[in-house]
């Protein structure tokens, strides 16, 4: 590979990254839902530092190196921090702990620094910061980190909490501080075991049943939760003055504040202390009542920190220490496969329970069939297990020692064990994925991708409705929304419907029948067929019926079409499972327009070759519609805005989209404007024809 090529492929994998890690941000930071451990969140991040560093000619501000990962959430009032609220600086081994405190002091010194400096050792606590404010010593506001600048005002929540006090003992006229609300591993299992009781969705950990909790628009379900909070820092202070860290948090425990749990000889001097204090942290946190995720760093002086500053994201004068995952042996009972909500085949490891880092476990994940076959793990084995950040536990490989008996190697299986569809592998790919359209193990991700805005667009349709409906009997395959309306009276049964909103999602799901072609593709949820590739086929190939006879060479030779989306579509189109869908939609009036070729479209208009994007809802038409007839007049409409967008319609309610939009001075013009033209301009061309 020549330097450019390298360069070219280093820069696609920068931005592959930074996609990458925004996506798992906001999965962890405003979903509460993680989806991968903080070690791999970890390396991740580690990868794109270096890659930024090796390139700094690619420097974006943007990136998530330079940001804390959230974002306030709807629902909250937004509250701006005075004092940022920061994330800190990851370290995984001593020797690069050691660095950085050679770092620090050096810093302090180039700054003018003549005394040692001196460090604090805290538990990093895995949970969900937040600021308290206190004037004259009344409880005025609580809000979380959000993206570390603008936050969400959780104050009614907060004062639910009984172990965070209302009123301080000292009127000191303003105490702002910083701390984690967590929740332990034994309120956590009890959390679960309600929510199955309600047949309710499990929390992930800790983690994510705290923050979720936190973040409840009804403040009583907050109260019963049973959150706990450690405050680890003053953000701002009036009234008082201390010289360092460990004298504030002393004086924060007498005005009966949760502290974070103080370490013995502070404060450190030397990198052997601080090393010993993480090491006896590291050792007690298998015992702790609740979750930490490292050990944290910090200068004790507190004009030292003020002379060592911070970068965008992360102190100067704290850094984290974060411990390598816990690791516990046991015996591999049995090995299941799981169909996942994308149809993906997952082997899962049934094992002898066994406790680790907090929790019982009994179920950990194998990843796939190539992992199974290099660490040659069958059923019978003792296997080392490890629960990095207590997201997903994982079978590492085989503990050491003979097999019992030798058992038969791990094969997946040839058709779904969920619906019976054959199961496919495509080349070059790790995971195996069933075909099926219908499987019931996808069909409530699949009905929610269906329904969705960018897809056939039923408003009205949620998540939660569409999992009642599945559980009266009346959606078992996706044809079956067709057949709602023959359920009329079973739908005004459910909570919060009633005659009016009933007829709007009726009519909703009517409207969806004429669909762009693009957005009916789409829908279907085709691997490797997004939105940006189904209005490929919809331009190219015009019909669903063309797409269908579609052969691979003819998908292959489509414009940014390869050999895997070009196979993922064809056998989908293939199978019968899936054409006998098709029809059963077509039956039920399902019938997306053909698409107009690029010669049939109108070339002189004040849209033709512009990119457009359509934002908040409009006067008269649908976004969907209003799309079309811009389409028509030789527009591209897309989703994103860009430097490359040209024009930005917006319509009441207009998100981040405008916003995104005002910072990139992109042309703006409202939905009613947009309409008003678009009338005349028709009003013009019939006048003219009839002239």
């Amino acid at each position: 590979m020549n330097d450019r090529s390298a360069n070219r492929a280093a820069r696609s994998h920068l931005a592959e990254l930074r996609q990458l890690i925004e996506h798992y941000n906001h999965l962890y930071y405003d979903q509460d839902a993680p989806v991968i451990s903080d070690y791999e969140y970890d390396m991740l991040q580690r990868e794109l530092a270096e890659l930024e560093r090796q390139h700094p000619e690619w420097a974006d501000a943007q990136s998530p190196t330079h940001s804390v990962g959230g974002k306030a959430a709807r629902g909250f009032i937004k509250v701006r921090h005075q004092v940022p609220m920061q994330s800190l600086t990851d370290y995984f081994s001593e020797a690069e702990l050691c660095d950085y405190l050679q770092t620090a002091r050096k810093l302090a010194r180039d700054n003018g620094a003549s005394e040692p400096v001196q460090f604090v050792v805290e538990q990093k606590i895995d949970g969900l910061s937040v600021s308290l404010e206190y004037a004259d010593g009344v409880l005025k506001r609580a809000s979380t980190r959000g993206d570390g600048l603008i936050g969400e005002d959780v104050t009614v929540n907060i004062q639910r909490l009984e172990s965070i006090p209302q009123r301080l003992p000292q009127a000191v006229p303003y105490l702002e501080v910083r701390g984690e609300i967590y929740m332990t591993e034994a309120d956590f299992m009890a959390l679960n075991q309600q929510q199955d009781q309600a047949g309710q969705k499990h929390f992930a950990n800790p983690r994510n049943a705290a923050a979720g909790s936190l973040r409840q628009l009804d403040p009583e379900v907050t109260g019963r939760r049973r959150l706990g909070l450690f405050i680890f820092n003053i953000q701002q202070l009036q009234g008082k003055a201390f010289t360092t860290h460990h004298q504030e948090l002393d004086w924060l425990r007498e005005l009966g504040l949760p502290v974070i749990p103080a370490e013995a000889g502070i404060p450190y001097h030397s990198d052997a202390e601080v090393l010993a204090a993480i090491k006896q942290i590291g050792e007690r946190r298998g015992l702790l009542p609740y979750g930490i995720d490292g050990a944290v760093v910090k200068v004790d002086q507190l004009r030292l920190r003020d002379l060592m500053g911070e970068t965008s994201k992360a102190p100067r004068w704290a850094a984290a220490y974060k411990y390598p995952p816990e690791i516990k042996t046991t015996r591999l009972l049995k090995i299941e496969v799981q169909v996942g909500r994308t149809g993906k085949l997952t082997p899962l490891a049934v094992l002898e329970p066994v406790l680790l880092a907090g929790s019982l476990i009994s179920r950990a994940t194998l990843h796939n069939e190539d992992y199974i076959r290099e660490k040659d793990i069958r059923e019978g084995d003792l296997v080392r297990i490890v629960k990095a950040g207590d997201v997903i536990p994982a079978v590492t490989g085989i503990a050491e020692g003979q097999r019992p008996s030798l058992r038969p190697a791990f094969e997946m299986p040839r058709r779904c064990p969920a619906c019976g569809a054959p199961v496919i592998r495509e080349v070059g790919e790790a995971a195996s994925y069933c075909t099926g359209s219908d499987c019931p193990a996808q069909l409530e991700s699949r009905l929610n991708h269906f329904v969705a805005r960018d897809c056939m667009d039923i408003s009205g349709l949620g998540s939660g409705l569409i999992k009642r409906l599945m559980a009266m009997g009346l959606l078992n395959s996706i044809a079956d929304l067709y057949r709602l309306k023959l359920h009329r009276s079973a739908l005004l049964q459910q909570k919060g419907l009633k005659d009016r909103s009933v007829d709007k999602l009726l009519a909703a799901i009517e409207q969806s029948k004429t669909r762009p072609l693009a957005n009916f593709i789409a829908s279907l949820g085709i691997r490797h067929i997004g939105l940006q590739a189904a209005k490929t086929l919809a331009g190219q190939l015009h019909s669903l019926a063309r797409i269908q006879a579609a052969d691979l060479d003819q998908l292959r030779s489509l414009p940014d079409f390869g050999d895997i989306s070009a196979r993922s579509l064809h056998s989908f189109m293939k199978a019968e499972v899936n054409q006998k869908m098709l029809d059963e939609l077509t039956e039920l009036g399902v019938r997306p327009p053909e698409e107009l070729s690029p010669e049939e479209r109108a070339t002189d208009t004040p849209w033709s070759g512009k990119t457009i994007v359509l934002t908040g809802s409009f006067p008269t038409l649908s976004r969907s519609q209003a799309g079309q007839r811009l389409s028509a007049c030789g527009a591209q409409v897309t989703g994103t805005v860009s430097s490359k967008t040209d024009l930005l319609i917006y319509g009441d309610k207009a998100g981040s989209k405008f916003n995104k939009a005002l910072e990139l001075k992109i042309p703006l013009q409202t939905a009613l404007d947009f309409e008003q033209q678009m009338n005349e301009w028709v009003r013009e061309q019939e006048e003219q024809a009839e002239s």
